[in-house]
């Protein structure tokens, strides 16, 4: 069985076909990859062998999906781990509350783009958005904050933060934010 999180933006739906936006490449999809497709468009799904499979597969060859063999927790962590999010097209920070509010602001405000990783370490951290640490101007007091006490590796620490304790709270609150559609994966 797979997990799995699509990626890109629908672009445009004509009948069975999609045209998704990844970057700046259009890619044109038409049955079981349309179709899969829209189903991990902003929540995670499973699919279980055969041709879906496949073609989830395939998918991701082109970057148009991420998954995982196992769908528990640490999976949904490991996917949004190789992801890339961005605000959505107009600011809607007033409308949200808590940890997704605070996530949103991260993510539009930072000078940076931040992986999920790094949003549970700014949270294990106790770090909130300020002006002390948004914008291009503080992108190197930011890095300081999350990477200061740990290794400067990458997968260093996302290792770490897939045991974090705020992990599921912040991979939670990413999926409410793509589901309702403040933020994409790009």
């Amino acid at each position: 069985m797979l997990i799995f999180l699509s990626k890109g933006k629908l672009h445009m739906k004509c009948g069975e076909k999609i045209d998704v936006l990844r970057g700046e490449r259009h890619i044109g999809l038409g049955g079981i990859c349309a179709s899969l497709w829209l189903d991990g468009n902003g929540e995670f799904m499973t699919v279980s062998g055969g041709q879906q499979e496949k073609v989830l597969r395939s998918l991701e060859k082109i970057g148009l999906v991420a998954f995982d063999e196992c769908p528990d927790a640490d999976a949904r962590y490991r996917i949004l781990s190789h992801c890339i999010f961005k605000v959505s097209e107009q600011d809607r920070a007033d409308s949200i509350q808590g940890m997704e509010r605070e996530i949103y602001i991260w993510l539009k405000d930072a000078g940076l783009s931040l992986s999920a990783a790094e949003l549970i370490r700014l949270y294990e951290q106790g770090a909130h958005p300020n002006e002390e640490l948004l914008g291009k101007e503080n992108i190197y007091r930011l890095v300081m904050e999350i990477y200061s006490s740990v290794l400067s590796s990458d997968n260093r620490l996302e290792f770490m933060m897939n045991h974090a304790e705020s992990r599921d709270g912040v991979v939670d609150a990413l999926l409410k934010l793509l589901k309702k559609g403040y933020i994409e994966i790009v």
